[in-house]
């Protein structure tokens, strides 16, 4: 099933990304020691690194819980549930990336930088460029909300949606994306405000100007979403 390939990639983003960490670990220590003397402080920032993907795993896990019963309510999940430790954090000594492709992966990626721009204080501006000028088009059309229908197609993971039905629209969310869909049934329904911190350039170098940007957290989501005014229809 394909529901269970796109949650098979969520699970193995750890590995993933460990095998991402210890090639650049690789590579460095392949380099002459004058060369690694010019990169001093390389493992130190390498062990940050590390702790922000155990962070973002975590963050993960908390995506998926439950996510079985995501289109199917009915479904027992009991046998998910017993295979996480005691203690929350999921062994994926297990998980393996077999038949996933890169492509897989990466929408593993875009989903966590997709929660910067739609659900934490940082992505603000870009929400004010390219989501402001749709809400102010409809309410300069329709003033008064009540009664009024907004489907927002591709809805991602669903920021855009909430917005209108923050206004008191009837509004409903259109996505065909999977790994959208897990990220915003989550957000939306599972989460306070700055409820989790995380780390989404942290597997990267490049666009950040420094090791900080690259480990810095990023909290989500940045507003309460499971208030609407009464009355409204959000789906």
């Amino acid at each position: 099933k394909y529901f269970d390939k796109c949650v098979q990639s969520f699970r193995f983003y750890r590995k993933h990304a460990m095998l991402y960490l210890r090639k650049n670990i690789t590579d460095y220590k392949a380099l002459p020691a004058r060369h690694q003397q010019m990169l001093s402080n390389y493992m130190s920032q390498q062990h940050d690194v590390r702790i922000c993907i155990e962070k973002n795993y975590m963050f993960i896990l908390h995506l998926l819980d439950d996510v079985d019963s995501m289109f199917s309510p009915e479904q027992d999940i009991s046998d998910k549930q017993s295979e996480d430790d005691d203690d929350g954090v999921d062994d994926d000594s297990g998980i393996t990336g077999e038949g996933l492709s890169q492509g897989d992966l990466d929408r593993v990626y875009t989903t966590i930088r997709q929660f910067v721009r739609d659900w934490s204080t940082e992505g603000r501006a870009e929400r004010d460029k390219c989501y402001k000028p749709l809400v102010d088009a409809v309410q300069a059309r329709y003033p008064d909300s009540h009664d009024v229908s907004v489907l927002v197609p591709g809805a991602g993971l669903g920021r855009l949606a909430f917005e209108f039905a923050s206004l008191g629209y009837n509004s409903e969310g259109n996505e065909f994306s999977i790994f959208m869909l897990i990220g915003s049934n989550f957000v939306l329904n599972k989460t306070e405000a700055r409820q989790f911190d995380i780390y989404p350039w942290s597997t990267t170098t490049t666009n950040n100007m420094s090791h900080t940007e690259r480990v810095a957290p990023v909290y989500v989501p940045d507003i309460d979403t499971l208030h609407i005014p009464e009355g409204a229809v959000f789906g």
